[in-house]
């Protein structure tokens, strides 16, 4: 990659109107977009505490067992690095000192804002570059479909975006020039180090854009550069993983790489990981195959153009980069594409840049008005965006007294009861990823389905049996349904306290 210095690296942007001559109007409206399109989406369907991620619930529920004195890996399974249980932690906290919804509501908030922060960055990057392509850029990651979907509720990528999106503007604000090489001004590139360092201590994959980013440091800036982002890498990764892994190394090296690097594959087709990654998963149906290619034609065409620029090269090598990794992930879920946004919104915004500096006036026009049709069909696609529903709170208001323990399938359920935090100060058995023991317990060394899993069935049965009341929603629906015959014949045996669409509340024998 290349830096961006103040007048070089593209050619003249004009000066644009009034408005766009300063940064902070662009840096603000990209910014309010991008807060504002997942909380949309949020208010639209299941509103600020809808339900229906199971992953967010997961890792809130795992911050809240650290705040009680639960660590992670040696007192419950967890399958990702701390770094997203530390994240949570100050709102675990608050929500045990207010209420579990409370402090669940507030880290929504706080991921709204991401969102608005990684557009804002995105600005910021490229303005130097070219205004219009900025705010294109800006607009673009605050309306990518996998942006909006990782940025309504408490999912890692939507932290991983924002780390990558600073570590890149600090690189991009260094000079290159070989006078000032060397070990002049260590503290930025230690800097880089430390929030590049902190990718993988939220989930492990987070290695490949720090190695992306790394490469560019070596390449532009040299080896003595890159040994001060190193120095930061090791920093940022021992502070997060040592405090842990020194307690359970065995048993956290076992459920952060071996169970996640060895997931049976996903029966995702290429057709669908295109159509997300090129931002289309939210139309109705799945995209037809017609319009995964013309999205996929015109994402060449950018790609083409962002390479005119020296920048455009880096963004362009880096997207692809992250594109064929995740075409190779052997899980699959729909805001994972929020890997490349970062890089995806860079291309988008060089290319607007490249194209608006062609030398054809008639070329000129053609990629604004793309890039202003690009804007408004990003817009438009918000219409059907949704996510989750409603949470049965009155329904299941019986729950809220039960004097004993509460378990649950999706940990969300104690979240919204509020029954959480006051179960762990009892005591009661912390069981954050009760899917997740899926990848853990193997039948003859090999991943099996819940159902054809008997270590599965029994940790189950015996962690819901183990409260005064089971509330179970997830793993009897028809999409998630996981009980064999046996096992569904104990759990209908226990008595029905409360009832509400796929939440059934019952008491064990």
């Amino acid at each position: 990659m290349t830096t961006i210095p103040a007048a070089a690296a593209a050619p003249a942007d004009p000066a644009g109107p009034r408005y766009l001559r300063r940064p902070w109007p662009a840096i603000l409206l990209a910014g309010l977009v991008g807060t504002l399109a997942p909380m949309i989406g949020d208010l639209r369907s299941g509103g600020l505490l809808g339900v229906g991620m199971y992953d967010d619930g997961v890792y809130f529920a795992a911050a809240s067992g650290l705040v009680h004195g639960r660590l992670p890996y040696r007192d419950f399974l967890l399958l990702h690095p701390p770094g997203i249980v530390l994240t949570l932690s100050p709102f675990a906290l608050l929500g045990s000192l207010t209420s579990d919804s409370t402090g669940f509501l507030v880290a929504r908030l706080f991921w709204f804002l991401l969102g608005g922060v990684a557009a804002g960055l995105v600005v910021a990057i490229l303005w130097r570059l070219h205004r219009i392509g900025g705010l294109v850029g800006g607009l673009f990651v605050a309306l990518y479909y996998p942006a909006v979907t990782a940025g309504h509720t408490l999912v890692i990528e939507q932290t991983q975006t924002v780390l990558l999106l600073v570590a890149v503007l600090i690189v991009s604000r260094q000079p290159t020039r070989p006078q000032v090489l060397g070990w002049h001004r260590p503290v930025p590139w230690l800097a880089v180090g430390v929030v590049l360092g902190l990718l993988p201590t939220l989930k492990i994959w987070g290695v490949v854009p720090l190695g992306l980013v790394g490469l560019w440091v070596l390449f532009r800036a040299g080896v003595r550069r890159a040994v001060l982002v190193a120095i930061g890498i090791t920093v940022a990764g021992c502070a997060v993983y040592l405090p842990f892994f020194l307690q359970v190394p065995r048993l956290m090296w076992r459920y952060v790489v071996l169970d996640q690097t060895g997931r049976n594959p996903f029966n995702t087709s290429l057709l669908l990981r295109f159509g997300d990654l090129e931002g289309l998963g939210a139309v109705p149906g799945g995209a037809p195959v017609p319009l995964v290619v013309l999205v996929g034609l015109a994402w060449l065409v950018a790609l083409a153009l962002a390479c005119r620029l020296p920048f455009g090269r880096v963004a362009a090598i880096g997207h692809l980069a992250l594109v064929v990794f995740l075409l190779n992930v052997p899980s699959w879920i729909s805001h994972y594409p929020a890997l490349v946004a970062p890089t995806a919104a860079l291309v988008i915004g060089t290319a607007t840049a490249s194209a608006l500096t062609l030398s054809s006036r008639v070329l000129r026009r053609t990629g604004a008005a793309v890039a202003g049709l690009t804007v408004v069909a990003m817009i438009a696609g918000q219409a059907p965006v949704t996510f989750g529903s409603t949470f049965p709170s009155r329904a299941l208001e019986p729950v809220r007294a039960v004097g004993g323990c509460v378990t649950a399938d999706d940990p969300t359920t104690l979240i919204m009861l509020d029954r959480l935090s006051p179960d762990l100060e009892r005591g009661c058995r912390l069981v954050v990823d009760l899917g997740g023991y899926t990848y853990d317990r193997l039948v003859n060394g090999r991943q099996r389905a819940r159902i054809n899993n008997p270590a599965w069935q029994r940790i189950a049965l015996d962690y819901l049996g183990s409260g005064e009341v089971a509330v179970i929603s997830r793993f009897t629906t028809k999409r998630y349904a996981s009980f064999t015959a046996k096992s569904r014949k104990v759990v209908d045996s226990w008595p029905v306290l409360a009832r509400s669409r796929s939440w059934v509340a019952r008491q064990p024998r």
